[in-house]
């Protein structure tokens, strides 16, 4: 009975939280207060329900905590599968309790900036600083009140995780200079890149694949390493090397599958061509000289890990070509070839 009540006034005092900013107000009925009592157990109540306490840096905890509140591979053989975490938090945010977070960002991921608090405070505006790593995606914030003394707290501070995927989502837990603590989430507008080039120079050859250096390029001249991308056709492919009754299946679709990373410069690899067995076998029946045609939109997420959609930002042609003696691949205009005898 007495874990029963106390989830009930817990309940109550989320609710007043959100609608009084007990985060920065000192005289909050409800306050989630850092004290033994019978709600002492609230904390590990939340980690295991995943409602707004997701621990710093524990991507799979954050992840419940956005899939609750939200309701809820491979270029053509190839692309950067290693995780890469989010290295910007600047822009524009809004937070559960109704903030606006102005944020930019220097090198080193120091973040300088200004909350707007609404109506409650003396001040409104608040200035802030923290940090995040493009090492682990810990995000750290400080909100500091420009009138000490007031009836409002000194300071407030947002500790959590900012989420790869879209890397315009974070979440973690908040705390007060009065002892008062509690989960935020905070959201800003998902940016869609201006433009994708292939590059000409860099790359490297994998065999009869070529391993294509793709860039996308920021509308805010910002950070987008940490974003996923994922390829797609935009309409059938050609494959000129298949006949009836070959014993290689027809090659005709890009290959899809999981999501790579945006890495630093905002690039991400793209590995093009044909297989071993395939070279050998088409030159064998006398299909040396064909080529496959693939029609590939890249598209770039939005939202938390695990929780993405997807937007279109470029439209790519393709080209793997089986030769006499050498193998030439393209990606948008950008030809490489090279002698290769499996």
């Amino acid at each position: 009975m007495e874990k029963t009540q106390c989830w009930a006034r817990k309940m109550h005092s989320l609710v007043a939280e959100a609608r009084s900013h007990n985060l920065v107000l000192r005289n909050t009925t409800f306050a989630l207060r850092r004290r033994r009592s019978c709600c002492a157990f609230q904390r590990e109540t939340d980690a295991k329900t995943g409602a707004l306490t997701a621990k710093k840096g524990r991507f799979s905890t954050i992840r419940r905590c956005f899939a609750l509140l939200l309701g809820g591979s491979w270029f053509c053989a190839g692309g950067t599968a290693t995780a890469q975490y989010c290295s910007s938090a600047a822009g524009n945010w809004v937070d559960n309790y109704g903030l606006t977070w102005f944020l930019s960002q220097g090198s080193g991921g120091y973040i300088t900036g200004s909350v707007y608090l609404g109506q409650g405070c003396p001040y409104p505006f608040w200035g802030v600083g923290g940090s995040v790593s493009d090492t682990t995606g810990d995000l750290s914030l400080m909100a500091s009140n420009p009138n000490w003394g007031d009836y409002c707290a000194t300071y407030f501070t947002y500790t959590g995780y900012l989420s790869t995927g879209g890397c315009n989502y974070a979440a973690g837990d908040w705390y007060n200079d009065y002892g008062y603590v509690g989960g935020f989430v905070m959201t800003k507008t998902c940016e869609i890149p201006s433009s994708e080039t292939t590059s000409s120079s860099a790359g490297s050859w994998a065999g009869g694949h070529y391993v294509f250096q793709a860039q996308m390029s920021s509308t805010s001249s910002g950070n987008l390493s940490g974003r996923n991308v994922i390829e797609s056709d935009y309409q059938t492919g050609e494959d000129g090397c298949w006949f009836e009754g070959s014993a290689r299946p027809k090659f005709d679709h890009v290959s899809g599958g999981g999501a790579v990373y945006l890495g630093s410069s905002n690039t991400f690899n793209d590995t093009i061509g044909w297989g071993d067995v395939s070279i050998i076998y088409y030159r064998e029946h006398g299909k040396a000289g064909c080529h496959a045609t693939f029609y590939q939109q890249d598209k770039i997420a939005c939202g938390a890990e695990g929780l993405e959609t997807y937007q279109a930002v470029k439209n790519n042609v393709l080209v793997a070509e089986i030769g006499e003696i050498h193998v030439a691949n393209t990606r948008d205009g950008v030809l490489k070839s090279i002698n290769y005898s499996p």
